[in-house]
């Protein structure tokens, strides 16, 4: 019996790990995550679109040392250093590269 209740929750515990998933990869606004040492673990559609880099082309590479502008580096590893330790209060805007073009800038990242 105690097999089967385990068994129950890690199946909601998937579950809800695949509805995260699919809420992120739909969202209408761009989201992208971070392993804790700032490579890339996921790029939704509409930073993909905003980008035009797409998620094969961005996995697992660094956040600050290949996406962002050389004078947002400072910026993103600071906020990324925040995030990690759940300090950030407020909008935070950097540069994201694009062979050699500005594409966009903004995240407004929230800690609980």
């Amino acid at each position: 019996m105690l097999l089967v209740h385990k068994m129950h929750g890690v199946d909601e515990l998937s579950s809800m790990a695949y509805e995260m998933v699919r809420l992120i990869e739909t969202a209408i606004v761009p989201i992208l995550t971070v392993d804790v040492e700032g490579r890339i673990t996921g790029w939704n559609v509409k930073v993909a679109e905003l980008t035009g880099l797409s998620v094969e082309n961005v996995m697992g590479k660094s956040l600050v040392q290949d996406l962002v502008y050389k004078e947002s580096e400072e910026t993103v590893a600071n906020l990324l250093y925040r995030a990690l330790r759940c300090t950030i209060r407020s909008h935070t805007e950097f540069w994201v590269v694009l062979t050699g073009w500005r594409v966009g800038r903004g995240v407004n990242m929230r800690s609980g």
